[in-house]
């Protein structure tokens, strides 16, 4: 897995390596092993650069008009 640094904090980093473990299938999903944790909300820098990283660049610009309707 490719740990990266430059999200604001390190439980968001540890949700995007959740993320690789999960699409790698590391992590299986099942309710019976369903885990207690605690919300974490990222910050709209830490969404995009998800979404940079693991999608194809386009899906920024999807994104885009959304984020900015929502801050209205």
């Amino acid at each position: 897995m490719d740990w990266d640094n430059g999200y604001s904090n390190t439980e968001v980093a540890k949700l995007d390596a959740a993320y690789q473990a999960w699409h790698k299938g590391v992590i299986v999903c099942e309710n019976a092993n369903k885990l207690n944790t605690v919300v974490i909300q990222p910050s709209v820098s830490d969404n995009y650069r998800f979404i940079r990283r693991f999608y194809h660049p386009l899906w920024n610009w999807y994104v885009l008009p959304f984020a900015i309707a929502d801050f209205t």
